[in-house]
């Protein structure tokens, strides 16, 4: 397991909100990738999961719906692409963007499916990923090494947010 707790307030200690996190089988080696610049807009864990010969690049990131979306998150998100389309490994990005994906005239979907593929990566459709509906999580990979035949939505009972599984 890999993950990245956010900070308590001083103001309430007795609750976290969450984490963003990695969990892999036991057979499976996970080692974090350091990302030197964290973003701001977003919180980011990046790992690097091997099971035998096969490696990819994992980076699972949180937007907080709470706050709009800001010019400087589309900044941090294109540096995140930026190393990661270096990698030789299968690379895959997936969170919760809390960006309505599933509305083609949303202009922050629109922005973050134009700035995916300048980076030779595609965002995969998914359906609704949330109990209230809408989708505010993807899977983004190469559209070559790598690239899922789909991305299933299911829901586990552990969040608002359905687990996606590809």
């Amino acid at each position: 397991m890999v993950d990245c707790p956010r900070p308590r307030t001083a103001d309430d200690m007795s609750v976290n909100h969450g984490v963003v996190v990695v969990i892999a089988a036991s057979d499976i080696t996970l080692s974090p990738i350091t990302v030197a610049d964290q973003p701001g807009t977003f919180e980011l864990v990046c790992v690097r999961p091997v099971s035998g010969r096969f490696s990819a690049i994992v980076d699972v990131l949180y937007r907080p719906g709470s706050t709009a979306v800001q010019c400087r998150f589309f900044d941090e998100m294109s540096a995140v692409l930026y190393r990661v389309a270096t990698y030789p490994d299968p690379v895959y990005i997936t969170g919760d963007f809390n960006i309505r994906l599933d509305r083609s005239e949303d202009l922050h979907a629109q922005q973050l499916h134009t700035l995916v593929e300048c980076y030779g990566l595609e965002l995969h459709a998914t359906g609704l990923t949330h109990q209230l509906g809408g989708t505010l999580d993807a899977v983004i990979a190469h559209d070559a090494i790598g690239r899922p035949n789909c991305v299933s939505v299911e829901d586990i009972g552990l969040s608002d947010h359905y687990l996606l599984r590809w």
